[in-house]
């Protein structure tokens, strides 16, 4: 793992330095098989866990433990399919062809990413949407 982390802390170097397309298609590629390769990995970490922290004493988080490694989980698959149109468009410049202008995907995209303020109160701590804290109140006038 240590040396992954080193190529990747080149990589990142070496990006600051270029603009060259065929470099950055290549790193990006390179990122989305790595978050794709990650995702086997935490798979076999959310196998493995439950036992060997029963084993060590502590069984009662295997459960919350596997949760969490789940939802890592997720989230790099999420990133994986959101990199692919980034990959997607840098292959096609990197090949001298102009990317499609995809309105749908660019509007999925700032959907997934720029979420909309909402109204909220803190309650014991945690953040809950307005909506949700002024429902009895609804409830009652209807």
């Amino acid at each position: 793992m240590h040396h992954v982390h080193r190529a990747i802390g080149r990589a990142a170097k070496e990006l600051t330095r270029t603009s060259d397309i065929d470099h950055l298609r290549t790193v990006a590629e390179g990122v989305q098989k790595v978050a794709t390769a990650l995702t086997g990995l935490v798979d076999a970490l959310a196998e493995r866990s439950p036992a060997a922290v029963a084993r060590a004493g502590h069984a009662d988080i295997g459960e919350e433990l596997v949760r969490d490694l789940r939802a890592a989980r997720g989230c790099l698959t999420t990133a994986g399919l959101l990199l692919a149109p980034a990959v997607s468009d840098l292959r096609e410049i990197a090949n001298g062809r102009v990317p499609p202008k995809d309105k749908k995907r660019r509007r999925l995209y700032e959907d997934v990413t720029t979420p909309k303020p909402t109204a909220a109160t803190v309650i014991d701590g945690k953040t809950v949407p307005r909506e949700i804290t002024a429902a009895p109140e609804a409830a009652k006038a209807s």
